[in-house]
């Protein structure tokens, strides 16, 4: 195996440790040594910032996931733990010129998760980023010789803090374990330099970025305030072998609707949800929890579809395959008659085939069955058949907002009308809790709701304390946007951006005790835990 090496020798670990830059005031400049990167294919760099502006310091890292951002471990410090940061860190994302408040996103970090070998840190966000498409972790190795691209919002040659990021070409010069070498294109490359620690190595593989490693070390040559005899070109940690690491912490469970095309109903469960053999209906689309599915892949490629409410899945009654055999739920199993491959028409549609019988799912009464409450069943596929073609939708959910006071959970009352109330509950799987934090503009997010799919709001907009919250269709309204400010115990204070004011409970612990905004005071009532089912 190759070593890891530059041009010039790198002063490893003392470099290491200052690749984040303390934070001073910004000037126009140059930066790792190359051009602005633009366009939205580049959305996904991040400026990571530790501590308060002035006195805290920088890194640089890459979204792979709608709430996760990588960067080095070594921007929070020498001895790294899990959970929340330890001082306010926040990211800037989807910007790429930092000045441009109209454009990106500046999100609170929930949670760092270090990896336990390596300078990486996965960064958890409060809210979920929207409008930016993460970049993929490559499988592929590193390969001396290869060229990379580098980005960083690291200090340049002329300026501390650059208002933009910089990307230059890097050389490959040696494979060692976690680690690889880079050096410049030429030997007046500048960098990498303080700031750029974490920053992306990326590769482009079929016209898109992957992103291949991220910055460790460098010597710093040519960066505003080093010595003149610096070296230049420095070390990235390999990510490659990490993306399996990168994808069980960052994946987000998924759930998918099933809406027919013939009816423009879904797939649900009856009222007696939770018994085993109960037979799938249509029904009017709703968002409720017994409409939603997990289309989970087997090894042997095909699907079993399981019902997020029960946790069941949907099998042949009592294993038989004759046409009209009712389809039910039953323990989730590795039988055949669970199993469902599933094709796509050139429509958008798709057809369940049941893997034991060869037969389609439908429903019972075929094109004349509209209504509510028709049976699922299984039919020999026809493509003229429209009962058996379903649109699946697919979705991310939400998390509980959980009071850190009264442990209960913020619902929307199990309603989908406008105006109802937030109130606090026992905290279930059912959807009405479910919320998703999602960035709106600059550092502001929105609160939406996965059963309504509509946001938290002030009931007729007022500033005044004591006011109810309530769900509305998400609009472009100032008192749908709200503050989410992390504590370092990892809770967070959810402030409205309209009224300066906090997501407080009316009547403290009580369950259905309606939520309202109060005077940002400190009370046990204002501190909430977000994003994770817990």
């Amino acid at each position: 195996m190759s070593t890891v090496r530059t041009k010039r020798r790198v002063a490893g670990a003392a470099i290491t440790a200052v690749l984040a830059t303390t934070m001073f005031a910004s000037t126009s400049a140059e930066a790792i040594g190359g051009d602005v990167p633009t366009g939205p294919a580049y959305g996904f760099l991040s400026k990571v910032s530790v501590g308060e502006p002035g006195v805290g310091q920088a890194c640089t890292g890459a979204l792979v996931g709608a709430r996760w951002v990588v960067t080095a471990k070594s921007c929070f410090g020498t001895t790294v733990v899990a959970g929340p940061p330890t001082t306010k860190t926040t990211v800037t994302v989807g910007r790429l010129t930092l000045s441009d408040t109209a454009n990106g996103y500046v999100v609170p970090a929930l949670r760092v998760l270090p990896h336990p070998d390596r300078d990486v840190a996965l960064v958890e966000l409060a809210a979920s980023v929207v409008g930016v498409t993460p970049i993929p972790v490559s499988a592929q190795a590193p390969a001396v010789g290869e060229a990379v691209e580098v980005l960083g919002f690291g200090r340049t040659a002329t300026a501390w803090v650059p208002d933009q990021p910089r990307r230059a070409s890097f050389t490959v010069t040696g494979v060692d374990g976690a680690l690889t070498g880079i050096t410049g294109a030429t030997d007046t490359q500048v960098g990498p330099c303080r700031g750029d620690a974490g920053g992306p190595g990326v590769r482009t593989v079929g016209g898109a970025l992957q992103l291949a490693a991220i910055t460790h070390s460098g010597g710093q040559g040519g960066c505003l305030g080093a010595p003149a005899d610096a070296a230049r070109g420095g070390t990235q940690t390999r990510l490659d072998d990490l993306a399996g690491w990168v994808r069980q912490n960052t994946a987000e469970a998924t759930v998918q609707t099933l809406k027919s095309q013939n009816s423009g109903l879904c797939l649900a469960l009856p009222s007696n949800w939770g018994d085993l053999r109960a037979t799938p209906i249509q029904w009017s689309c709703s968002g409720a929890a017994d409409q939603d599915w997990q289309l989970n892949q087997r090894a042997n490629g095909q699907y079993e579809v399981r019902n997020d409410r029960s946790g069941h899945c949907l099998a042949l009654d009592g294993g038989a395959t004759a046409d009209g055999t009712l389809i039910v739920q039953w323990t989730c199993r590795d039988n055949a008659d669970q199993y469902w491959q599933l094709a796509r028409d050139t429509n958008g549609y798709t057809e369940l085939r049941n893997t034991l019988s060869g037969k389609c799912l439908a429903v019972q009464g075929g094109a004349v069955a509209k209504e509510n409450g028709a049976k699922a069943l299984i039919w020999p596929c026809r493509e003229a058949n429209l009962d058996q073609n379903w649109t699946i939708t697919a979705r991310t959910p939400g998390g509980w907002v959980r009071s850190a006071h009264s442990t209960l959970c913020m619902s929307n009352g199990v309603s989908l009308a406008d105006g109802a109330h937030a109130v606090q509950a026992a905290c279930s799987d059912l959807n009405d809790m479910e919320w998703t934090l999602r960035t709106r503009r600059d550092d502001l997010v929105e609160v939406r709701n996965d059963r309504s799919g509509k946001c938290l709001a002030i009931e007729g907009g007022v500033t005044t304390a004591g006011a109810h919250l309530l769900q509305w269709p998400c609009r472009d309204n100032v008192d749908q946007y709200w503050r989410a400010e992390v504590t370092t115990r990892g809770t967070v204070v959810l402030r409205n951006n309209h009224s300066r004011m906090c997501l407080a409970i009316q009547g403290g612990v009580k369950t259905d005790a309606h939520l309202l905004q109060w005077n940002c005071n400190g009370n046990a009532d204002q501190y909430w835990t977000v994003g994770r089912k817990a």
